[in-house]
């Protein structure tokens, strides 16, 4: 973590005492590097095109932003790690952007911006000294095997420098390359040797062996060549003459120089292995010595120095063992004077009570009874003791107050009364003619106008008269407790005290007394000071008030306190300086109020005595610097030098940190180099780093972000900030980071980041979508259309069926009717006449049995059983007929034999045949079987045998045949009747109401025996065949499956 460290050091050769915290100090502050051990160094230093700062060091690479080191481990693809190594260079390639790593035995390394990680370079292991880059873009490596080029990503052997016998130090200017070597250094122009510049020395003899260890050249193109153990030599390039070496025989020349730097003040520094650092002022040819002092906070962090960098802002950085340096040449921006035991050419006492200007010297009163006399041209401090006759002997006497009286003669105010102090003999005494009414009282603040000394003692104001020695004390209407007195550029004297501020009429010598809105106890003013024509009053806890004065009345015009950015409300003074600022002493620490009333508050680490200060120690020096004094000494301001801006750096987005879901790990995606950032649509939690690169302490500058499109405003941030968004929606987004220095100025960095919708947000997604739900509603329509018109079809259909479905139930009530009718009409006419008959016949023979014959019985008996079986057929046929019109008849096939239900139907028609001498003749093949339902191929042959017999006439033949025909068998009835012709057969098969014709005996029918036959032949899967001829006969021939 990073440490703070100021103090002073030693002039080189020797230690002097001067003047404590001078202009010419250097102070350092530290870094250290987390994670790593004391032992480790800092090999190389860079620093990059966006302003990060890069460390090489013997644990690894580490960058810096200003707060936070960041590592960037590698391990090669043999398994080792960077920090079982070390880095041995780094150099920023501004050919390629890109950050290339010379490492012992691991090659060139290179940092890949894009992807945020180390990435090999070279494929050959072995160890990097020095990586230079001219002009050109040519880059050159210097290695334990001698100087390459680098050409792609391969070294390219430089056949000029064999293997050397130690590290190679590189420097580069324009198109020129200088090799330091052993003996001497050689210059490369464009890649071809141009001379040798041997180093030597007139009055040395150097080992074979000796060699060039740093190298630099310097603004007046002088080179400076650094060496093992042989100091340091400088040569002038043209002529290769030395003109100047620091020799080995004093510290710290006589170690390993390491690198040798000229910074922009043109100050060279000279790195050692082992001895710290020097640094050599052209200018005042005199040399310092930096070295560590564990005793000392502004020391160096270790006396191993290696690296050392200029940064953009001008701080210089130098890398050593277990720490990292930076110097801020602007940070102390105020000379400090303190004491500092042990040292005599320091303030006495810590604790100031007063300053005071005389002819050039400072003088300045503290704690412990001394008077400070600061001589700054001869950089020293004089204590002078206030000591004399008649002085308490065992209290310290403290100066509050000074006013020359004369040229010989000072007026000193301290706690035991005022004083004189002769300068010429240098002693104390009482003043003689205000002894009466100041001694041993507390004097404090001294005005001499006129030849009156004006003073305060123990809370009064009193006025002497130097001349007449007349003494008056003045007092208030309230509170008797002056603290401060103040006379303007319009010679208002004014007076302040508790809750009050009063003016002196010098004509009447009246005080004018007005009270201000605060009246407590602890509303003191402390301090009266003129600001832009205006009285400000400093006060206790309430902060500044500014107040103006016209015909005697006082007016308060403003506050100025903590809400108005003053960062304390107890201001011990106030002091404009030339320039339009006003600097002003508080509780918590050194203020300044520009001209543009906004605020800068200093810190200790700039150079400020401590957060708080003392009343009535203010002061401004007669060359326009101011002096502030506390309880730690005091302060000089140069107002100059320390309202010194700098121009705003711009703003940097370092990185952008993903977060997805729940996952630990996070994807840092690098932002340097990109000015648009696109996410994927499950990337809509991240955090963004950001900052400045300027490393001075403290920041002067504001820090603000915002992401446009999320945050309604800008958002405050430290120097070095990050922010965190969570679950964004898709789209476009601008992050911003605004830099404002003191001045106002501003600079702006932006990082477009567009986070891709989801595939259902996509446009084409959306269109794709639109078009399929505008052809679903298509389609859906014209489904619906068509269902609807199906349906309506359906319906419609449905309606017809049903109305003729309806109608069909009305034809068929009719039907059944009319079959009802039939059947009745059969049951009443056709069946009721053979019963009358069979009753005629049986009443006869029961009657008159006895007056017949047995031949006439016979005969009768004949008759009745012709009537019976005639009966018989009719009510067969209509029964199976009207079981046929309902559905009621069921068809069981099975295997028949046409032999046995032929002979049956024979015998059932033989008196039949009889009657009529109807010969039938019957031509049946043996064994003949079919498949069919015995009882109706029954009824079928009993109809069509009946009808052959009914409409045969007398004496005629009918013929029943059966045959087999492949895998049917026909069965043919075949008569010589009256046949039919074919209008006839249609109409007695398709009419509902048959059409009734008596036989050639005028035997009566039913009409119905054929279209049973018809019926029954159809339900077994059988044919009917019908040919007939009027007056001829008729064939019918019906076939059924064989078996």
């Amino acid at each position: 973590m990073r440490s703070k460290f100021f103090a002073f050091f030693f002039f080189f050769g020797t230690i002097t005492l001067i003047a404590q915290r001078n202009e010419s100090s250097v102070f350092f502050d530290h870094y250290t590097i987390p994670g790593v051990i004391k032992s480790t160094f800092v090999a190389s230093l860079e620093q990059d095109e966006f302003g990060l700062i890069w460390f090489g060091t013997s644990s690894g690479l580490f960058r810096f932003n200003g707060e936070e080191f960041k590592h960037y481990p590698y391990r090669s693809d043999s398994g080792l790690s960077l920090e079982e190594r070390q880095i041995t260079s780094v150099h920023w390639d501004f050919v390629n952007n890109r950050l290339i790593i010379g490492t012992r035995m691991m090659g060139l390394l290179a940092f890949s911006y894009q992807n945020n990680t180390i990435v090999t370079l070279t494929t050959k292991e072995e160890t990097i000294h020095d990586i230079a880059q001219t002009a050109d873009g040519r880059i050159w490596v210097a290695t334990a095997n001698g100087l390459f080029e680098l050409a792609g990503n391969e070294l390219k052997g430089f056949a000029d420098i064999a293997r050397s016998l130690g590290a190679l130090p590189l420097i580069t200017k324009g198109d020129s390359l200088w090799v330091g070597l052993v003996g001497k250094v050689s210059l490369y122009v464009n890649g071809k040797k141009n001379k040798d510049i041997e180093i030597k020395s007139p009055k040395r003899i150097f080992p074979h062996t000796m060699r060039a260890s740093a190298l630099f050249l310097d603004k007046d193109q002088k080179l400076w060549v650094g060496t093992e153990k042989e100091g340091v030599m400088v040569f002038d390039i043209d002529s290769g003459e030395l003109v100047r070496e620091f020799l080995p025989d004093s510290r710290p020349f006589y170690s390993r120089i390491n690198a040798i730097y000229q910074d922009k003040t043109d100050l060279i520094w000279m790195l050692t292995k082992a001895e710290g650092l020097a640094i050599f002022d052209p200018v005042n040819q005199t040399t310092k010595l930096l070295q560590q002092d564990i005793y000392q906070e502004n020391t160096l962090g270790g006396n191993n120095c290696y690296a050392i960098l200029e940064d953009k802002t001008g701080l210089v950085w130098v890398g050593t063992n277990g720490a990292v340096n930076f110097f801020d040449r602007e940070q102390r921006k105020f000379i400090h004077y303190a004491h500092q035991p042990n040292n005599v050419n320091s303030l006495s006492d810590n604790m100031v009570r007063s300053v005071f200007e005389d002819e050039g010297l400072l003088w300045v009163g503290t704690d412990g009874g001394f008077i400070n006399l600061i001589d700054r041209e001869k950089n020293s401090i004089e204590r002078i003791a206030i000591k004399g006759k008649d002085f308490p002997e065992h209290e310290s006497i403290v100066p509050f107050a000074f006013a020359k009286l004369n040229s010989s003669t000072i007026l000193v105010g301290t706690s035991a009364g005022l004083l004189t102090y002769n300068k010429h003999t240098k002693s104390f005494a009482y003043h003689q003619p205000s002894l009466p009414y100041l001694q041993g009282k507390r004097v404090r603040h001294l005005l001499i106008r006129d030849n009156l000394l004006y003073g305060i003692v123990v809370g009064l104001m009193f006025k002497f008269d130097l001349t007449t020695h007349a003494f008056k004390a003045y007092k208030l209407p309230t509170r008797n407790n002056v603290s401060v007195m103040h006379v303007d550029k319009q010679n208002r004297f004014w007076v302040g005290s508790n809750s009050a501020v009063s003016i002196l009429n010098t004509k009447t010598d009246e005080l004018t007394y007005y009270r201000l809105p605060k009246d407590t106890a602890n509303f003191l003013i402390l301090n009266i000071e003129e600001v832009n024509g205006k009285i400000w009053l400093s006060t206790m806890n309430y902060g500044i008030f500014e107040v103006t004065e016209n015909e005697g009345k006082i007016s308060i015009e403003r506050n100025i306190n903590n809400t108005s950015g003053l960062v304390d409300n107890t201001v011990y003074a106030t002091v404009p300086d030339d320039f339009g600022n006003v600097w002003i002493t508080t509780n918590r620490g050194l203020s300044r109020l520009d001209p543009g009333k906004r605020f800068t508050t200093y810190q200790v680490s700039e150079g400020v005595q401590a957060e708080e200060f003392n009343r009535m120690c203010n002061l401004k020096l007669s060359n326009g610097s101011i002096v502030v004094g506390g309880i730690n000494g005091i302060n000089i301001i140069d107002p100059l030098r320390a309202i010194k801006q700098t121009a705003p750096l711009n703003p940097v987005i370092y990185s952008l940190t993903l977060r997805k879901g729940n996952e630990v790990v996070e994807l840092d995606k690098f932002t340097l180099m990109d000015s648009v950032i696109k996410l994927d649509s499950d990337e809509t939690s991240f955090t963004v780093r950001f900052g400045v690169t300027d490393y001075r302490k403290p920041s002067r500058f504001i820090a603000e972000y915002k992401l446009e499109g999320f945050d309604e405003g800008w958002q405050k941030s430290n120097a070095v900030g990050k922010t965190n968004y969570s679950q964004l929606s898709p789209g476009r987004y601008t992050f911003k980071v605004r830099i404002t220095n003191p001045a106002g100025e501003q600079r702006i960095r932006s990082l477009i980041i567009f986070i891709k919708p989801p595939f259902w947000m996509t446009w084409w997604f959306r269109l794709i979508l639109s078009f399929i739900v505008l052809s679903v509603a298509v389609m859906s329509f014209k489904i619906r259309g068509e269902r609807e018109k199906k349906d309506k079809e359906k319906l419609e259909e449905l309606l017809r069926i049903r109305t003729r479905e309806i109608e069909q139930s009305r034809e068929q009530l009719a039907n059944l009717n009319e079959k009802k009718d039939l059947i009745f009409s059969i049951l009443s006419h056709d069946l009721r006449s053979p019963l009358t008959t069979l009753k005629g016949f049986l009443g006869l023979l029961i009657d008159n049995g006895e007056n017949f014959s047995r031949e006439e019985i016979k005969k009768h008996a004949e008759l009745i059983r012709a009537s019976v079986a005639n009966s018989l057929d009719l009510i067969d046929n209509t029964l199976f007929w009207s079981l046929s019109q309902m559905g009621g008849i069921q068809c069981t096939p099975g295997k028949i034999s046409v032999n046995d239900l032929v002979k049956k139907v024979c015998d059932l028609n033989q008196l039949a045949l009889t009657r009529k001498s109807i010969i039938l003749r019957t031509q049946i093949e043996d064994n003949l079987f079919v498949t069919a339902d015995e009882n109706m191929l029954y009824v079928i042959l009993r109809n069509l045998v009946s009808n052959a017999i009914k409409f045969t006439p007398d004496g005629k033949k009918i013929v029943l045949s059966a045959y087999r025909q492949s895998t049917e068998v026909s069965i043919v009835v075949k008569d010589e009747g009256v046949g039919m012709n074919k209008e006839y057969i249609n109409k007695l098969l398709t009419e509902a109401h048959p059409t009734i014709k008596k036989g050639t005996s005028n035997e009566k029918g039913t009409g119905l025996g054929l279209v049973l036959c018809q019926q029954f032949v159809a339900l077994q899967q059988g044919t009917l065949k019908i040919e007939s001829e009027e007056g001829i006969g008729s064939i019918f021939t019906i076939t059924f499956p064989a078996v």
